[in-house]
């Protein structure tokens, strides 16, 4: 009998695109009459697995897991079979695994200290399309008197992958 590789996922989850550390969409398989199946060029993290199926309609191979790679992966799901005719069916697919950003705060406070009613510049690093901090600035750079002890930013690069840093400031009460 001839091998079969039928995709039973959706035909846009073939073509992936998301953040380093999200897990992918399982993409689903039926295969049949074949002696090996192989998956290749496929990110770290990701694997193709043999499942339980009761009938062709429901998958017996997912590939699914969460890349620790970041890069454009062309991959190849090959089922073949060497019985009396040898047959060979293959499946393509694109993963593609952006980078999360690199995110600190640095302060011109000596060691994140200020004296109330002075003025602090925090600075994220710089570069990326989004800023959100937690007192709802949205630039690189904040320059306020501080009302808070905890500042928090959350960038987002080009591909819409997001990180966070925080860090803590000491406010000195003046003498009286």
């Amino acid at each position: 009998d001839t091998v079969k590789l039928v995709a039973l996922s959706r035909a846009d989850d073939f073509s992936q695109e998301f953040c380093k550390g999200i897990a992918m969409t399982d993409l689903n398989f039926y295969v049949a009459n074949s002696d090996d199946v192989e998956l290749t060029d496929a990110p770290a993290g990701v694997t193709l697995a043999a499942v339980t199926a009761e009938s062709e309609t429901e998958p017996n191979y997912v590939m699914s897991g969460t890349p620790t790679a970041t890069g454009t992966f062309n991959f190849t799901i090959t089922a073949s079979s060497e019985a009396c005719e040898a047959s060979v069916k293959t499946f393509n697919g694109t993963i593609i695994v952006d980078t999360i950003p690199a995110v600190t705060i640095t302060t011109d406070a000596t060691n994140n200290t200020v004296c109330a009613g002075e003025t602090i510049t925090l600075t994220a690093t710089a570069g990326y399309e989004a800023y959100t901090w937690n007192n709802e600035s949205e630039d690189d750079v904040v320059e306020e008197i501080p009302d808070r002890t905890h500042y928090k930013v959350t960038v987002t690069n080009g591909e819409g992958c997001s990180n966070t840093a925080e860090i803590d400031i000491t406010i000195n009460t003046l003498p009286t």
